[in-house]
């Protein structure tokens, strides 16, 4: 079986040919986005050979995404080069996640002229990826609270699995008692945030959930942590592999989302990291509504299939359905990815 470490060096080899390159920005409606307004998009769309290769941007504004096109649109070379050189080429000079754009739409165009896919390069077959449906500060402040949201969910997908974004400020006991009876939260997640108390409530009452990004004054407290210290899963503490290492703290799970990685292919390492560590890694998403999220599940179909992947299909209204998982992936795709037309 091939390792995804090695998955990332035969990738970064493929030949790619990039003749143009167009920077495409928008929005599109989507149901729990930030205050209800659009979810600004940029996709950088890579032509070569009569093939289009996409990748997407996850920044949070329109301002963001239009100085995303003008910092980019000029930033890559037209020419034969390989997945690797490019990737290597965009070091130092943009953001995480801009590069992370790239370097997927490099993938997307090269796998797409080699008539081919990651199943194929890493000759492992397109596993269903189990995912969680995602509840975030917003929806769990509507009427009702986020007992009211998870009902919401569960009434439309009985058998749905959750991740909760947890306030600063904590829920009372009661609602940790209502959520334990429920029984279908999976991870939950501080963003750094919030209070010692706060996270030993949560795992008082969902102790096989894991503990995404506990607050570090809570992790330097070795009184509180050591009765949970073993669900620790790490997100916002890891921008890119380098950051585990310098960890005061041991995590149990790693959330990996390639466009805070820098790219697919340091995703692809750090999910080789964590095998090496023994730590358990799922895949995470940044919000996305264009090729991002099929091809974040290309990579739990590779590795991460049966864990709670914060992959939940998006909903652009409220009438979309909220589709069961595990969702089937299929094993021959030419890109990378599964949603995107092949030829201009």
């Amino acid at each position: 079986m091939i390792q995804p470490g090695e998955l990332a060096k035969r990738l970064a080899g493929v030949p790619l040919d990039i003749e143009e390159c167009r920077i495409e920005i928008g929005s599109v409606p989507a149901v729990g986005y930030y205050g209800g307004a659009p979810r600004p998009t940029g996709t950088v769309v890579l032509i070569g050979g009569g093939y289009l290769g996409r990748g997407e941007n996850v920044d949070w504004t329109p301002e963001d995404q239009a100085t995303f096109r003008d910092t980019v649109q000029d930033a890559i070379a037209t020419g034969r080069t390989t997945v690797g050189e490019l990737s290597e080429q965009l070091e130092g000079g943009l953001v995480a996640h801009h590069r992370a754009a790239i370097e997927a739409a490099a993938i997307d165009l090269a796998l797409r002229q080699a008539k081919s896919n990651l199943f194929a390069i890493a000759a492992l077959p397109a596993e269903p990826v189990t995912f969680c449906w995602s509840i975030g500060h917003d929806l769990s402040k509507t009427v009702g609270g986020p007992l009211a949201a998870v009902r919401t969910i569960l009434k439309a997908e009985p058998n749905a699995t959750l991740k909760l974004d947890i306030p600063v400020d904590g829920w009372p006991e009661a609602t940790w008692s209502e959520l334990a009876a429920i029984d279908r939260v999976r991870i939950v997640d501080f963003k750094r945030q919030g209070t010692g108390h706060s996270v030993a409530l949560a795992h008082q009452y969902l102790p096989e959930a894991w503990l995404e990004d506990p607050p570090l004054e809570a992790l330097s407290d070795s009184s509180q942590s050591s009765a949970w210290a073993e669900r620790v899963a790490v997100d916002g503490y890891a921008a890119r592999i380098a950051d585990l290492a310098a960890l005061t703290f041991r995590p149990a799970a790693i959330n990996v989302k390639a466009p805070r990685m820098g790219g697919p292919l340091e995703a692809l390492r750090c999910l080789d990291l964590c095998r090496q560590n023994g730590w358990t890694a799922y895949i995470g998403g940044m919000f996305e509504v264009g090729p991002g999220r099929p091809q974040a599940r290309v990579l739990a179909s590779l590795f991460t299939s049966r864990q709670w992947n914060d992959l939940a299909p998006m909903r652009l209204c409220d009438s979309d359905p909220y589709p069961t998982s595990p969702l089937p992936i299929s094993s021959d795709p030419q890109g990378f990815g599964e949603s995107v037309s092949q030829t201009d």
